[in-house]
C-alpha cells in the first residue's frame, strides 16, 4: 500500500513499532520438519534514523569482521529477543527492507555462526553492512540475496570509510537489480550479480550510479522516475515485483553494464547474454566504458 504514514508518529504507534520491530512465522509440516521465517521492518522512527547514521565501523569478534556500528547495535537488540524463539533444528529464513534488510543480514550471519540452519536472507533496498575484507572472508555470502531497485540509492550506502587492510563498505551476497518495465507489454527486466561480482568497487559505488538519479519524482519524457525517496519505499518494490509474479516467463535478464539504457528510457533491444564476456562468469557483464573512465574516483569515493 502507498498510504502515507504520519510523521512524527503518534505516541501509541511509536510504542507499537518499538515493540514490533520484527515478525516471526512458525510452521511445522506433517513430516515433522519445522520452518521459521523472520521479517524485520525498516526505518520508520527517529531511533531508526539514528541507527542508520552510526556509520563508523566496529570490529565484531564473533564474526571476525568489521560491521556498520548502527546496524550491529540494532541486530544485537533484535537477536536478544528473537533467539529464544528459534529452533536449532528448524530451517530459518530472514527478510527485511532497508534497515531491516541490513539487520536481517547480520542476524543471519550470527545465527549461522551459532549453528542454526539458516537457509537464506533476502533483503529489499538494504544498505551495506560490512567492508571488503568482511565480504571476501564471509562463507555466509552465498545465502544472501539483495533485491534492489536500480533507481534506489540506499543499497549503495554507506560510501567511503575505507579502513586500511579491510577496504570500504561493499555489498554482501548476490544481487538482483530490478529495472523499470519497458516496451509496449511492460516486460519485467532485471540484472543479476553473483556475490563476487556484486562486491566489486565499480558495481557498488554510490558516486558512479546514484548521483545521476533525481531526488524527487520526474515525469520528463523518456526519463520518468519516482525519485530517490519514493523508489526506496517498500510499496515501490512491491510494484516492481508484481510483474515478475504475474508473468515470470516474460522476465528478461539484462547485462549489468547495459542497464542504464533502460533506466534512462532507451528502447533498443538488449541481448541477455554475451559468450565473449569474461565477467559473466561472476553473474554480471563487463564494465561499461563510462564506468571504466571513472574508476579513478573509487580511491576517493568508493
Amino acid at each position: 500500500s502507498s498510504t502515507a504514514v504520519p510523521w512524527p508518529l503518534p505516541g501509541n504507534d511509536r510504542e507499537r513499532l518499538r515493540r514490533e520491530c520484527y515478525y516471526i512465522y512458525d510452521e511445522q509440516v506433517n513430516s515433522g520438519k519445522r520452518f521459521q521465517k523472520v521479517f524485520i521492518r525498516g526505518t520508520c522512527m527517529i531511533e531508526d534514523v539514528i541507527e542508520n547514521a552510526l556509520v563508523a565501523k566496529v570490529w565484531d569478534e564473533e564474526l571476525g569482521c568489521h560491521l556498520h556500528h548502527g546496524f550491529r547495535r540494532r541486530a544485537a537488540k533484535v537477536l536478544d529477543s528473537l533467539e529464544p524463539l528459534l529452533d536449532l533444528e528448524a530451517e530459518i529464513s530472514l527478510s527485511g527492507h532497508s534497515l531491516g534488510g541490513a539487520v536481517a543480514t547480520i542476524v543471519g550471519m550470527r545465527l549461522h555462526t551459532r549453528g542454526y540452519n539458516v537457509r537464506e536472507v533476502v533483503s529489499f533496498g538494504a544498505p551495506k553492512v560490512t567492508d571488503r575484507a568482511g565480504a571476501e572472508g564471509c562463507s555466509f555470502s552465498d545465502r544472501v540475496l539483495r533485491v534492489a531497485d536500480v533507481r534506489d540509492p540506499v543499497p549503495l550506502l554507506p560510501f567511503g570509510f575505507c579502513t586500511p587492510f579491510s577496504g570500504p563498505f561493499v555489498q554482501l551476497g548476490a544481487q538482483v537489480l530490478l529495472l523499470p518495465p519497458s516496451g509496449e507489454q511492460q516486460r519485467p527486466e532485471f540484472s543479476y550479480l553473483g556475490p563476487e561480482a556484486a562486491a566489486l568497487p565499480w558495481v557498488s559505488s554510490f558516486f558512479l550510479h546514484a548521483l545521476g538519479l533525481p531526488l524527487v519524482r520526474s515525469n520528463a519524457p523518456g526519463r520518468a522516475s519516482p525519485g530517490w525517496f519514493s523508489s526506496h519505499r517498500m510499496w515501490s518494490y512491491r510494484r516492481l515485483l508484481e510483474p515478475f509474479v504475474e508473468a515470470p516467463d516474460k522476465a528478461e535478464r539484462v547485462p549489468f553494464s547495459r542497464r542504464h539504457q533502460r533506466r534512462r528510457g532507451g528502447s533498443a533491444a538488449i541481448p541477455t547474454s554475451d559468450s565473449s564476456d569474461q565477467f559473466s562468469a561472476m553473474g554480471g557483464s563487463r564494465p561499461a566504458a563510462a564506468e571504466l573512465r571513472y574508476l579513478w574516483l573509487l580511491s576517493l569515493a568508493p
